[in-house]
């Protein structure tokens, strides 16, 4: 859902019930012409589920594996420290004003 907002901001794709009442994302296809003019008409929509109604979705599309990836705790603390120790391996620089720098 996170990436489909974005198509239907940039009016890439419209969201529509179908139906049977079934949520379909459907792409829009513009012209050459009408791609080049600039557009301010904005939307956005706001999504709000239930754990119910989460759940009927999974079942419904038969939903086995998430697009994102859950981060572990421990996966953040690696990456942490992998960043933290690529830091302490840089000299670091006081700036001094006016593109002057003074290593440390």
């Amino acid at each position: 859902m996170f990436y489909v907002s974005f198509l239907v901001r940039d009016g890439h794709a419209r969201i529509f019930l179908d139906g049977e009442d079934l949520p379909v994302i459907e792409p829009i296809q513009r012209d050459k012409q009408a791609a080049n003019k600039p557009s301010n008409h904005k939307s956005q929509l706001i999504v709000s589920i239930t754990p119910l109604e989460w759940e009927q979705i999974v079942k419904t599309f038969n939903i086995e594996e998430p697009v994102i990836k859950n981060i572990r705790e421990d996966q953040i603390k690696e990456q942490y420290n992998a960043e933290a120790s690529l830091q302490a391996d840089r000299p670091s620089y006081i700036g001094k004003g006016k593109g002057k720098a003074t290593k440390t």
